[in-house]
C-alpha cells in the first residue's frame, strides 16, 4: 500500500513536471527519476501496474510534445537534488514551484549533482527524439 502511493506521487509528479515544462515552452527537458519501474514503463520496456495506466497514458501522450526528452534513472542512494528538494517540500504548509531557482536548503546537493563526483557511472539513462518532417510551403 505505501509503495503504491509513493509510485502513484511520483507519475503525478512526472506527469506534473511535463506539463509545466510544456507551458514554460522548453522542447528539450532531462527527466531524472530514481524510480526504475517508472522510467522503465515510460520507455515501454516495463507495462505499469494497472492502477497507474491511466497516468501513464497521460504521460506519454506528453512526451509526443516535446523536441527531445533525456530520461534517466538515477539510484536513490545517489539522488541528493530529489531527496533535498522533496525534504523542503516537506518542510511547507502550500503548494510550492520552484520556477527558475532552487530552495537554498538543495543548492549543496545541486553542485555535487552538477559537478557529478563519483556518481556518473550509477546512472542509466535514454532519450527519446521526435522525428518532425519538414514541410515546404510555397506561397
Amino acid at each position: 500500500e505505501k509503495s503504491t502511493i509513493r509510485l502513484v506521487a511520483e507519475c503525478l509528479a512526472l506527469r506534473d513536471g511535463r506539463l509545466l515544462a510544456k507551458a514554460k515552452g522548453l522542447t528539450r527537458i532531462v527527466v531524472e527519476g530514481d524510480s526504475k519501474l517508472v522510467i522503465q514503463s515510460i520507455s515501454g520496456a516495463y507495462n505499469p501496474p494497472w492502477r497507474l495506466k491511466t497516468i501513464f497514458e497521460d504521460i506519454r501522450w506528453l512526451v509526443g510534445l516535446f523536441e527531445e526528452i533525456c530520461w534517466k534513472h538515477v539510484l536513490r542512494k545517489t539522488n541528493f537534488l530529489t531527496d533535498a528538494i522533496t525534504r523542503v517540500g516537506y518542510s511547507v504548509s502550500d503548494f510550492h514551484v520552484w520556477d527558475r531557482t532552487l530552495p537554498l536548503e538543495a543548492h549543496r546537493a545541486f553542485l555535487f549533482d552538477f559537478i557529478q563526483t563519483g556518481c556518473l557511472s550509477l546512472m542509466q539513462s535514454f532519450s527519446i527524439k521526435k522525428k518532425t518532417k519538414k514541410i515546404n510551403r510555397s506561397d
